[in-house]
């Protein structure tokens, strides 16, 4: 039984086996296709099922009695995810603006997997519209510190001269 959902048996195991993250990484990603793949078939059975109760009973099925399994089975902690999300604003934010963008739309799929299609374009929609509005912030800052000229280039203190000439 467990060697048919890719589950490893506790009790058979005398001791824990020493895995790399990877290795465990890749096992996650193999046990979340075959449970996908047994949702899918699932869903598929349960739907027909009902269409044939549906036909027994003269009811025509209407589309609120679709059946829908997940398709990810993904159990990524989301508060976690978010505490990334805000580092990688801290750390990336002005510097690489891109990686933010891909790094939040990667996140907003993840998220927006079980939203139907309309909200999830709404979500997108608007984290484009904040992140071209902070792209803008950022060049005009840009503008205005090119504009300002640098204060590392010019020595407004006539101390130094003072200290820098030897001969006075």
């Amino acid at each position: 039984m467990y060697r048919i959902a890719t589950q490893k048996d506790v009790r058979a195991e005398s001791s824990v086996s020493a895995e790399s993250g990877l290795s465990k990484m890749v096992e996650f990603e193999e046990q979340n296709a075959v449970l996908a793949s047994l949702a899918d078939g699932m869903q598929v059975a349960e739907q027909e099922a009902t269409n044939l109760w549906f036909a027994w009973q003269g009811i025509e099925p209407t589309e609120d009695k679709v059946v829908d399994y997940p398709d990810n089975f993904n159990l990524r902690s989301l508060a976690e995810d978010m505490a990334v999300a805000v580092n990688v604003r801290d750390v990336y934010g002005t510097a690489s603006p891109t990686f933010l963008a891909t790094y939040l739309f990667d996140l907003a799929r993840r998220i927006t997997d079980d939203l139907d299609a309309a909200t999830a374009e709404t979500v997108f929609s608007e984290l484009m519209d904040n992140l071209q509005n902070q792209q803008e912030q950022v060049n005009a800052l840009g503008r205005e510190v090119q504009e300002a000229g640098s204060p590392f280039g010019k020595d407004d203190d006539p101390a130094d001269e003072e200290e820098e000439d030897p001969a006075a």
